[in-house]
């Protein structure tokens, strides 16, 4: 089976298509995109092609419907298409989709008229025909599905009918209307890295009728159809703020709902918004461990109604009796309520900045102080910043290195060791957790990322002389600089 996508680094080959944008789909949101056919296309050969970043397990999450028409996660993290009358299942894969870090590429295809019944519909997962199925139905000859059908609403990443919404990332969302076209046309096995599954330009395809192309490349209307039709979808509960740079040819780091210890942290807005619960030393570390190299990422403090850290560890916790920076090599910046903003103390392996609550984001639309981080794994040392300042007058703060921690990598970790909930924002260039948009807008040296401070600080006096060029935590900064 070809790899996910975990790190598509071959994808940043010169030459290689790239995909620019994506979609963040935040659950709670109910975001929706939607059209409704001012005429009949072809209702009985099509092909659904989109690349999906999940960002939760264990709930409905449509890649699309028309009425009776649909595909979805089901709750049990299996895949499943329907294409028949009262919403009954056709196919569902004994295989479970269970990755939060990886992007799938999902195609479905359908020709009700193949003599064949297994050739009327036909499901692919990165470039490999689905064949093992708990459910298998066969669509009748010649049926007449609702896709395309004059006056039904067709809904992208939504069940039309309710509230169930996908939750993570999504790219490259193409229908085309009377093609049934092979996972080929819209994907290609890397030369060099023949496991590696990446997209394709897929801009001179055959779209048809109600055909139609999201490439999400405009933040101010995402529901921009470019496939040449026009065939735009109505935009709901989706802003600028829900463009995203985290793509199936590069591929950010997010926080990881799958290292989940002790009380249950909540995630959202693409795993970049964690919620700890109302309990004590909750720890929760991000999808790509490090090694080596020079990495930058953004909290932002949001709720505060306890302390809680943030910082680096090179493993998830093992005890609820720990929080992080309790033990050696993980270090974190402990936030509490009710000291000044600028007390910057290093005491054994917890280095604490103590922010009033008058300086955090209360959710009502004000923005809370973001804290930057610099990490040098080469030099095994961390720097912060508070609201763009340095502290520490920029001298970094030793750490193990890599090598000699108990699994020989950092993650980004976070949590909190007081009674109450506390919620903390985080950007690592894909896509910001933040309740307004990134102002500055400010890419790493390699030209990836979108921040609100500069990463490559190395270039003024900032630092210590051994660092500059900090990147962000993403697959193609991660191919051409370590990680």
């Amino acid at each position: 089976m070809p790899l996910i996508l975990p790190g598509n680094v071959a994808s940043a080959t010169a030459g290689a298509f790239s995909v620019d944008n994506s979609c963040r789909y935040n659950r709670p949101d109910n975001p929706d995109l939607s059209r409704t056919p001012g005429s009949d296309g072809n209702r009985q050969v099509y092909t659904i092609s989109c690349w999906i970043k999940r960002g939760a397990l264990g709930t409905f999450q449509p890649l699309f419907s028309a009425n009776n028409n649909f595909a979805d996660f089901d709750s049990d993290n299996t895949f499943r298409v329907g294409i028949t009358s009262g919403g009954a299942v056709s196919l569902e894969t004994n295989r479970l989709f269970r990755d939060c870090s990886a992007w799938y590429h999902i195609v479905v295809k359908v020709d009700t008229t193949q003599g064949a019944a297994a050739d009327r519909l036909r499901l692919y997962v990165n470039g490999v025909e689905e064949t093992s199925f708990v459910t298998d139905v066969a669509v009748v000859q010649d049926y007449e599905t609702d896709m395309n059908l004059t006056g039904t609403s067709f809904e992208v990443l939504h069940d039309g009918g309710g509230t169930r919404t996908m939750d993570g990332y999504a790219a490259e969302f193409v229908l085309l209307d009377g093609t049934a076209a092979a996972p080929t046309e819209f994907g290609e096995f890397d030369e060099d890295s023949p496991t590696i599954w990446k997209p394709k330009n897929v801009s001179g395809l055959n779209f048809g009728t109600n055909g139609l192309y999201l490439k999400f490349s405009d933040s101010a209307d995402l529901g921009a159809d470019s496939s040449g039709n026009g065939n735009d979808l109505a935009v709901a509960n989706l802003d600028a703020t829900d463009q995203a740079t985290d793509t199936p040819t590069n591929n950010f780091c997010t926080m990881n709902p799958l290292d989940n210890y002790h009380y249950g942290s909540t995630f959202s807005q693409g795993n970049c918004y964690v919620v700890t619960n109302a309990g004590n030393k909750t720890w929760n570390t991000s999808t790509i461990a490090l090694t080596t190299g020079k990495w930058y990422w953004e909290t932002e403090v949001a709720v505060l109604t306890s302390s809680w850290e943030v910082g680096i560890a090179p493993r998830v916790s093992e005890s609820s009796t720990e929080k992080l920076g309790d033990t050696a090599t993980t270090y974190s910046f402990e936030i509490e309520d009710g000291a000044t903003a600028d007390g910057h103390n290093v005491g054994g392996v917890i280095t604490d900045l103590r922010i009033d609550s008058n300086d955090v984001n209360d959710r009502d639309g004000a923005r809370g102080d973001i804290l930057s981080f610099y990490l040098d794994l080469d030099n095994n040392l961390i720097y912060y910043a508070h609201n763009g300042n340095i502290l520490n007058s920029g001298t970094g703060i030793a750490i193990t290195a890599p090598a000699s921690t108990i699994h020989g990598h950092y993650f980004i970790a976070c949590g909190d060791h007081g009674a109450g909930a506390c919620q903390m924002g985080f950007n690592f260039g894909g896509c910001a957790a933040w309740y307004d948009a990134v102002s500055s807008a400010v890419s790493d040296a390699n030209g990836y990322g979108n921040f609100e401070y500069d990463p490559s600080r190395g270039g003024a006096s900032d630092f210590d002389s051994s660092a500059k060029d900090f990147l962000a935590i993403c697959t193609k900064n991660l191919g051409s600089d370590g990680g």
